[in-house]
């Protein structure tokens, strides 16, 4: 598996977005998996596959928030496409 991140991309987020999008746009076969930041899920969605379609009905649901995959995991038009692998930002109250 070929992994392309911030990492081992450039230590400049904007041509990581910039790499990602020039390989959709072309229709590279080169990933099979982009890992990716969920501000981008509306920028990348018409070039991603609707999971609903390969996920049974009840496992989104059962396994992930419905809120969370509604605004950070699905399309425009509300396709899932995408899944959340990590949570990062953490919030808390004092």
């Amino acid at each position: 598996m070929q992994v392309l991140s911030p990492d081992n991309a450039s230590a400049d987020l904007e041509n990581y977005s910039t790499t990602i999008d020039s390989l959709l746009l072309k229709g590279s076969k080169k990933y099979d998996l982009y890992f990716y930041f969920s501000t981008y899920t509306k920028k990348y969605a018409n070039h991603l596959l609707n999971l609903e379609e390969y996920l049974p009905e009840e496992y989104s649901t059962k396994v992930f928030d419905e809120t969370i995959l509604r605004e950070g995991c699905s399309s425009s038009d509300n396709k899932l496409v995408a899944l959340v692998i990590y949570c990062l930002i953490l919030l808390f109250y004092y």
